[in-house]
């Protein structure tokens, strides 16, 4: 079972007990599911809410409660008349009645929209059931670019008589849900993070109802850095490592996109189709590369991408990128000056051989591709560049320190993230600092040596 939260329906009909939407919504709720229900599309804002909604089901015409004034003309019928209003061929006169207006292309249109509005705010499923054809529905949300032919989709259109088939909302949530990988890790992730986060929290509230309050001073007293994030860290860890548990994801609902082109006597060789490359670099340069606004301001990390631009003595501007391989444990800011030391490897746009003014036996060539404007860095670790963290009450501000020893200004333009940069590192271990380790808390270690030992639960 893949539904784990609340579910969000829009329909008109679902107070109408002889309606198809009523019984559905039976269906759901006897199975312990939650649902949030509006006859109409609610007038306001809830994207905030939208991260704790499962899915969405929504009708495709849902009637509105709208009404416009027409001029009362005797016994003609509504639709008559509804239909002079749309065409501007009614006018009006002193003898005015109101009439609830429910244009189908209005109707649609509204639909279309609130979908518009909640995609990029909800990641789940959006189910469309309705009594409408459902292939004149695809065929509307083609045309908005909401869903693609021949493309994972997120959103699902069915007609509400065939879910009554079912006699089960949940089985046919699973089932659709397998047909969209994406969606499908999505919700195992959420389900696994739900179950370890609630498994971490219980078992430190059992531990203290104050461990909140241990933990963060306990934190902030070691933590030479932010604080914060060193606590994060903890938390973090403890989840990640109840996680695997959890996320136990079925391979045969990933299909694999690579195609063989050669087989071969260890190894076949694989090969994506020309028209799914691009996709494949974006996503994967997308996980590489953060830019520094999704960053704290306060933070430093191992993977820290620098950028700074030079002019030369003929007015030809040159630039260098600077990549921090300085580990976290160790980066560590000084009480006194403020200021923490970050190593880090030099490389360009354009370093694509070997320079003449390096030591050729100790240079090794890294490429890391970056997303934000598609730029493939080359990275030489040779030397290693001194960059400076000054940290004040309300920012980091960065300095290089050039070869004669003075210092320029740097920018810091993003962060290379794990594993990417813990490959790098651990493939050239040999030329970085062994990594420190974060103190104990002193009520931790006893103060007698002799009697020291180690107690697990």
């Amino acid at each position: 079972m893949y539904i784990n939260g609340v579910g969000l329906v829009i329909d008109d009909k679902i107070y109408d007990k002889t309606s198809n939407i009523h019984i559905i919504i039976n269906q759901i709720e006897s199975n312990g599911i939650l649902l949030s229900k509006f006859d109409d599309f609610p007038d306001i804002v809830f994207d905030n809410s939208l991260k704790n909604i499962s899915f969405i089901i929504l009708d495709w015409l849902v009637e509105t409660k709208e009404e416009i004034e027409v001029e009362k003309t005797g016994e003609r019928l509504q639709d008559d008349i509804m239909e002079e209003i749309s065409t501007g061929l009614n006018t009006y006169g002193d003898n005015i009645v109101k009439l609830p207006y429910n244009k189908k292309e209005d109707t649609k249109k509204k639909t279309i929209e609130f979908i518009k509005r909640v995609k990029d705010k909800f990641l789940g499923p959006i189910f469309i059931l309705s009594n409408e054809p459902s292939k004149d529905i695809e065929d509307n949300l083609k045309e908005e670019n909401l869903i693609t032919e021949n493309k994972v989709n997120f959103i699902f259109v069915m007609n509400k008589r065939d879910v009554l088939k079912w006699e089960d909302f949940q089985q046919l949530y699973d089932d659709k849900i397998k047909e969209s990988p994406s969606i499908y890790t999505l919700l195992k992730f959420n389900d696994s993070l739900s179950n370890a986060k609630q498994d971490t929290f219980e078992s430190l509230r059992n531990n203290t109802f104050d461990w909140a309050s241990f933990l963060y001073h306990n934190t902030k007293e070691d933590s030479h850095g932010n604080a914060n994030k060193d606590l994060l860290d903890i938390i973090m860890q403890n989840i990640e490592s109840r996680m695997v548990q959890f996320f136990d994801l079925e391979e045969k609902l990933l299909p694999s996109k690579y195609k063989k082109i050669k087989k071969g006597e260890n190894k076949d060789k694989y090969e994506l189709p020309n028209k799914e490359k691009a996709e494949v670099q974006r996503l994967f340069s997308s996980l590489i590369f953060l830019s520094d606004d999704k960053l704290h301001n306060k933070d430093i990390d191992t993977g820290d991408l620098f950028h700074v631009y030079y002019i030369d003595n003929k007015g030809f501007v040159s630039s260098k990128y600077y990549l921090n391989t300085r580990r976290s444990c160790s980066l560590r800011f000084d009480n006194k000056s403020n200021q923490c030391e970050l190593y880090c490897i030099c490389g360009d746009e354009n370093l694509t051989t070997k320079p003449k003014d390096l030591n050729v036996s100790h240079i090794h060539l890294e490429t890391i591709f970056i997303s934000d404007s598609m730029r493939t860095l080359h990275f030489s670790f040779n030397n290693l560049h001194n960059v400076y963290a000054n940290k004040d009450e309300n920012n980091i501000s960065f300095e290089l320190q050039e070869k004669n020893g003075e210092k320029k200004p740097i920018k810091r333009i993003g962060r290379i993230l794990h594993p990417y940069i813990t490959d790098i590192c651990t493939k050239y271990s040999s030329y970085f600092h062994n990594p420190g380790l974060p103190n104990y808390p002193d009520i931790v270690p006893p103060k007698d040596k002799s009697k020291e030992k180690i107690i697990l639960k």
